[in-house]
């Protein structure tokens, strides 16, 4: 027969091993899920097309010179770029659908003006923070402007030199309120930057990681891809206290409390099988009451 205290190590292992395996099993759970749902950001213009709408094809800038950029890298490349139609730099060509085209390491620089020039364009965004408390509201100022050089962070935009362009701010959430609504159409150009201010604030019932669209529209830029930023805001409680890590205090809280109920648990299944053991009455005789004699007058 198992002895009790042999019995009780053995079931208190177990129990406890269960609920780590739920713990850590609702922990990889979250990541997984954490990955799934992550957002994955897409800007700038860098999608090519070959002839016959074949996608992936080599389509390289040209700079003022003519000379091809090798790279798709345009880091520290001063604008405009440009990118031609194969059908520009080889008029005579015979079209042959699925075939990418050669582009040459050089051409005439007379035919950039038939090309389409690109600026390098950067947004940025100011916000006193990236978390806000229910009930709260706080500005969201976007601004952008075109840059002197590319820089990793900049955008390809289409462009003239001496183009100004009209452009307009906008801001998309289901989970924000914000105004203004409808924002007013601005005028972009190398010189002239553009920017757009909000007031936001969390709807009701909103709580944890939330994600807001700042994106530039400008119908120069139809049917390309747009200028956008995908903003992630965390919406707290308790004076900016992460959700998080509530949810983890309470988890220990409970997982703790729950390890001294089944000890308590335990010990009545114990005493059950093995009963309670007497009380060994003490051996000391009890001390006798010293009594004060009257005395006599």
């Amino acid at each position: 027969m198992i002895s009790r205290p042999r019995f009780l190590i053995i079931l208190f292992i177990s129990v406890v091993w269960a609920m780590i395996s739920i713990v850590l099993g609702n922990e990889v759970q979250d990541k997984i899920f954490i990955v799934a749902s992550k957002q994955i950001r897409f800007s700038g213009f860098d999608r090519s097309i070959g002839i016959g709408g074949l996608d992936g094809c080599p389509f390289p800038y040209y700079d003022n010179q003519g000379h091809a950029l090798e790279s798709v890298n345009l880091n520290g490349i001063l604008p405009p770029v440009f990118s031609l139609s194969p059908l520009i730099i080889s008029p005579t060509m015979s079209i042959s659908p699925g075939v990418c085209f050669a582009y040459p390491d050089s051409i005439n620089p007379g035919l950039l003006a038939e090309g389409k020039s690109y600026y390098p364009l950067l947004m940025e965004i100011e916000i006193p923070r990236t978390w806000i408390s229910p009930g709260e509201s706080i500005i969201l100022t976007v601004s952008s402007r075109i840059e002197d050089d590319f820089q990793d962070g900049s955008r390809r935009v289409l462009l003239a030199p001496e183009q100004a362009i009209n452009v307009q701010y906008q801001l998309a959430s289901t989970t924000f309120a914000f105004a203004p609504m409808d924002t007013p159409v601005q005028t972009l150009s190398v010189t002239k930057p553009v920017e757009q201010t909000w007031i936001i604030s969390p709807n009701e019932g909103v709580l944890g990681k939330q994600n807001l669209l700042v994106r530039l529209d400008s119908d120069m830029w139809a049917g390309e891809i747009g200028v956008f930023e995908i903003l992630d805001f965390e919406v707290r409680n308790l004076n900016g206290i992460d959700p998080t890590l509530i949810a983890y205090g309470t988890m220990l809280i409970t997982f703790f409390g729950g390890i001294i109920t089944i000890l308590k648990v335990l010990e009545t299944i114990s005493k059950l099988l093995y009963g309670q053991p007497p009380e060994v009455p003490s051996k000391s005789s009890p001390k006798r009451r010293k009594t004060r004699k009257p005395r006599r007058f």
